[in-house]
């Protein structure tokens, strides 16, 4: 699914063959705004990201392992990173950058 406005794309939603959602993104002027979303095909979540209006990272941003543990644990304010936490597969802190309150 994709829709447009004014001939820019404003929303894309995309499918897995089995009917599961794989991608819901909203953008303005070409860049990303608000919750962009990615999901694996089993239905379980792979990334989480927030933009704000002027399309730079805002807010918590999240990235999932295939094994369905955190990642990645970020945060944005106006694109500027605040802090930024790497997880191992099994949901050990392997990198810390910033200072996570």
């Amino acid at each position: 699914y994709m829709q447009m406005q004014d001939g820019q794309l404003i929303r894309q939603i995309g499918y897995f063959k089995n009917g599961k959602l794989g991608h819901d993104f909203r953008m303005r002027n070409g860049k990303n705004i608000g919750l962009s979303r990615m999901w694996r095909s089993d239905g379980t979540p792979y990334i989480e990201e927030y933009y704000n209006g002027s399309g730079e990272m805002d807010g918590i941003q999240k990235r999932w392992h295939s094994v369905h543990i955190l990642a990645r644990e970020a945060l944005f304010k106006n694109g500027r990173l605040i802090f930024d936490i790497r997880y191992d597969k099994q949901g050990n802190v392997i990198q810390k950058t910033g200072s996570a309150k």
